[in-house]
Order: structure tokens, then C-alpha cells, then sequence
């Protein structure tokens, strides 16, 4: 239960704990802060390499700024249209990271019975990328 409450706060996990298979990042996520948005995740290993090929959706032009919080409804896609992405990055244990200093996050796995249990992604800047969706075995 403590450990639980530990994931909730967004702590480390412990020591000891196993990292993830790279598989459970292969995942399509809800982000908290662009409601409606896509964000999928698909895993690649290459040349030694766990390769973490991120893509989705935006509202707004690119360079619209770094905190932009729109949701991808119908009335913001026909206000500000509708832009796709896509980028790399490295997954090294339950770490992953393009790089860039925004998309540098943990693996999150919280209790069944804990108050609030997600799995995913907590970023760096405490946003959550939260799996919908897992790809069969």
C-alpha cells in the first residue's frame, strides 16, 4: 500500500523493482493535457536500440508554443485545424526519452487497489500519458 501511494505521488520506484518489458510501452495513450488528441507509441529494436517511434495529433500550428493545452475537439480542430507529428526517442529500463527535454518520463504502474490506478507514462513536467489501448500478445 505504501508503495502504491509512492506511485500515486509520482516517486521512484524502488530499487530493487524489475524494469518494464519495452513491449508495454507499444501503446496507444489518453494525455491529460490535450484531451481527445492521439498519442500512440511503437516499440522498435534497432541496432541495439530500444526505439521509441512517438506519434499523434495536435491542435494549432507548429511552434504554436511549448504549453499549449487545446483539446482535439470538433470546435477546436475547425478553429485551429488539425496537425499530425512524429519523432524518436530511446526507452533505457523504465526510462524514456527523445531527447528534446519535454518527452523524458517513467513507466508507471500503480497498485490495483490503489485510490487512482493507472499505467503509463508520468512526464517529466507531471503530465500523464495514460495506456487505452494495448496491442494483442
Amino acid at each position: 500500500l505504501a508503495a502504491a501511494a509512492l506511485a500515486v505521488a509520482g516517486a521512484a520506484p524502488a530499487a530493487n523493482a524489475k524494469p518494464p518489458n519495452p513491449a508495454v510501452w507499444n501503446a496507444a495513450y489518453a494525455d491529460q493535457l490535450h484531451p481527445g488528441c492521439e498519442r500512440r507509441i511503437a516499440v522498435e529494436r534497432a541496432s541495439g536500440r530500444t526505439v521509441a517511434h512517438f506519434s499523434g495529433t495536435d491542435v494549432g500550428p507548429k511552434g504554436i508554443g511549448d504549453k499549449v493545452f487545446l483539446a482535439c475537439t470538433p470546435e477546436n480542430v475547425e478553429k485551429y485545424k488539425l496537425r499530425s507529428w512524429a519523432f524518436d526517442g530511446d526507452i533505457v529500463g523504465d526510462k524514456i526519452s527523445a531527447g528534446d527535454g519535454i518527452h523524458e518520463g517513467t513507466w508507471n504502474v500503480n497498485a490495483k487497489d490503489a485510490q487512482n490506478p493507472w499505467i503509463g507514462i508520468r512526464w517529466k513536467d507531471g503530465n500523464r500519458w495514460i495506456v487505452v489501448d494495448e496491442p494483442p500478445p
